[in-house]
């Protein structure tokens, strides 16, 4: 399950640039070209890989996108999932993980069965799929897999799609291994982490959030957990063109260069857990880091609790 290429990496100046957003890259640009560079986790699957995968009754499909996209085209034999349909519901703030009684329910009406190997994608450059693989991981599922480059991989690739939906037989999925607190993080376990300057808080959305210049839809608050590290998760694949990671060599510099090192305690959030699950499987599976929690409740669970700190560097500059 090793993934090699080449890759144009785009930096600023000569590194890769902490102010690129997804989106919107601002300043100069130099693309640097790697050759020959290697991701690899057990985790990542290849095109290869994927397309056994889909004739082997052993696997379970998961397409990670909204309903109508998923209508419009996808991968052949995959169910549809969206992040609704993995979230609690019973709070007064959302994006929380579904229960693991959520999750047997779902994937036991979804036809998917216990012990089956599950492969996860979706057209985002798997920020979506890393929530749903860093979910099963946290409740004990380790045949969890995502497909590196996911739906813009396998369109490249001329192979075909469906449009057909995939109705199977309701089964029994249960969730049986124990959950894994090492890979979670509460919201008590961040504010002690304010008091402890060994532990890194690792913020992972866009420049505009972190300096509060934007609040996205569920959120109370504009700003940051206060001293936190801000480095963009999208600053690790390419988010433009292929969708896939970028070579291991770049997103090392990237960490590194910030500080972080693979015995580094970090806890990472974002706005309700997704991307920075994302960057948990990165710090994880693709550089071996050991310490590394999900903030599962992010940035809506801190700003609702008005009795909470936050920074914004737009207050900064307003003051």
């Amino acid at each position: 399950m090793v993934h090699a290429r080449i890759i144009s990496i785009v930096l600023l100046g000569a590194t890769l640039s902490m102010s690129m957003a997804c989106n919107r890259p601002t300043g100069e640009q130099q693309e640097v070209v790697v050759v020959n560079e290697k991701v690899s986790s057990p985790s990542l699957l290849s095109l290869e890989e994927v397309e056994n995968a889909l004739s082997d009754s052993s696997w379970a499909v998961i397409d990670l996108r909204r309903p109508h996209e998923f209508a419009e085209g996808h991968l052949p034999g995959a169910l549809q999932v969206w992040r609704d349909d993995i979230q609690r519901h019973d709070l007064p703030y959302s994006g929380m993980c579904a229960t693991r009684e959520q999750i047997e329910q779902l994937f036991s009406e979804l036809g998917i069965s216990t012990g089956q190997k599950i492969l996860i994608y979706d057209a985002k450059g798997l920020v979506d799929a890393a929530r749903l693989w860093w979910i099963l991981k946290y409740y004990g599922y380790d045949d969890a897999y995502m497909f590196d480059g996911g739906l813009a991989a396998w369109q490249r690739s001329n192979r075909p799609l469906s449009t057909e939906p995939i109705h199977k037989a309701p089964s029994e999925f249960v969730l049986e291994g124990p959950s894994r607190a090492d890979w979670h993080a509460q919201r008590s376990d961040v504010e002690a982490a304010l008091a402890d300057s060994a532990i890194v808080i690792l913020d992972t959305r866009s420049q505009d959030e972190f300096e509060g210049r934007n609040q996205k839809l569920g959120a109370f608050r504009a700003g940051h957990i206060p001293g936190a590290l801000w480095v963009d998760y999208c600053l690790t694949f390419d988010y433009r063109v292929t969708q896939e990671f970028y070579t291991l060599e770049a997103i090392e510099e990237l960490y590194q260069s910030r500080g972080l090192h693979a015995d580094t305690p970090i806890i990472v959030y974002c706005h309700s857990g997704v991307r920075s699950a994302h960057t948990t499987f990165v710090l994880r599976e693709l550089l071996g880091y050991r310490n590394v929690r999900n903030y599962d409740g992010s940035w809506t669970e801190w700003s609702f609790f008005e009795e909470l700190p936050i920074e914004a560097v737009a207050d900064e500059e307003t003051s």
